[in-house]
């Protein structure tokens, strides 16, 4: 089923800070605004039909990812015996206070979001909790600061006059990257989404820019290439997946797993951004306007990790497109999960 796409590599270089996250539902949402905005409003029409059916998707999307790393698994804590047990045999010997530092080291491990593509080549045919915690006590994995974080501070302005308020400071978050960014895209084979295809949207977008504040100069970005990869590291067997992107997970997906919950509180972008009472509802009359705003989801981080389901292969996709998340039912959330396959330990 994977031969009926194609991968392609979308390398960015991000020029100033951005206040939204590369995540693959909100990438996901600028390249439907290219559509729109591009080929017209019929076209991303006729584009998230295609998402009704599953032998019709045209595409399936990761996060934004560090360039050569990969989100870290999401597996089950160590029970206190195994990490007791785990200390013990990399001290290799009755050393309380290098115990002590161990413990204490161990605690960290849950900083650890990403690892470097290297480490997953080596370690594709056999994950565990265990090995990645004794890999990272020995040294061999790394904390990688790979953004800054920064918070400004900003006046709320008064609608009316354009006034700065008094009294009403707040501050945003604001991320800067210290690495390029990759984003992997599944194009179905056999339609016109193809390279050319892909270069055109993301042209809109590094033009338009990407993310809340970008008409203020945020979320500026440089495409620096687009090109047909197969450079993720392969599994040959594997039994389990981990996500490269966040993800809604569908009725039919694998349920044995770890995950971190990721909550969202969508916005909608471009023109839909605006809020005003123009909208009333057939029938009742009632003014409703346009709401910005999507209703909360739940879903799960990158780096979530399940077992595949007896027997089954990796499928190109799992998750769904979350439907009624606001109140035009036109409007969807994509909540696909770009699958990389993994062998886990046991089973």
């Amino acid at each position: 089923m994977n031969k009926q796409f194609k991968t392609y590599k979308v390398q960015i270089k991000v020029l100033s800070s951005v206040v939204t996250p590369f995540h693959a539902d909100t990438i996901f949402g600028t390249i439907c605004w290219g559509i729109a905005l591009l080929e017209g409003q019929d076209k991303i029409g006729e584009f998230l039909n295609l998402y009704k059916y599953k032998e019709t998707i045209p595409l399936v999307i990761s996060d934004g990812l560090f360039d050569g790393y990969l989100p870290c698994p999401i597996f089950e804590p160590l029970s206190l015996k195994k990490s007791e047990d785990l200390i013990n045999n990399v001290i290799g010997g009755d050393n309380p206070s290098e115990k002590i530092k161990r413990i204490q080291k161990l605690k960290q491990f849950k900083n650890i979001k990403y690892l470097p593509i290297e480490y997953f080549n080596k370690n594709k045919e056999l994950f565990s909790q265990d090995k990645l915690s004794e890999d990272y006590l020995r040294g061999q994995i790394k904390e990688s600061q790979l953004t800054k974080d920064d918070y400004i501070l900003k006046t709320s302005i008064d609608r009316y006059s354009g006034k700065a308020m008094e009294g009403r400071l707040f501050h945003t978050k604001e991320i800067f990257y210290d690495s390029k960014i990759n984003i992997y895209v599944k194009l179905r084979e056999g339609s016109h989404f193809d390279g050319n295809w892909l270069k055109k949207i993301f042209s809109y977008i590094e033009v338009s820019g990407y993310g809340a504040d970008k008409s203020v100069g945020r979320g500026q970005i440089k495409v620096e290439t687009i090109e047909e990869k197969g450079d993720l590291p392969h599994c040959d067997k594997p039994n389990a997946f981990i996500s490269l992107s966040s993800f809604v997970p569908d009725r039919d997906d694998p349920s044995d797993g770890c995950y971190i919950p990721l909550l969202k509180y969508g916005k909608l972008g471009e023109y839909y951004a605006n809020s005003s009472i123009d909208k009333i509802i057939s029938g009742t009359d009632e003014r409703i306007g346009n709401n910005p705003f999507k209703r909360p989801l739940l879903m799960f981080r990158a780096g979530s990790t399940f077992r595949l389901k007896n027997d089954e292969g990796i499928r190109p996709y799992y998750g769904r497109i979350v439907e009624n998340i606001h109140w035009d039912s036109e409007i969807v959330h994509y909540g696909l999960a770009f699958p990389l396959g993994i062998r886990l330990e046991g089973k």
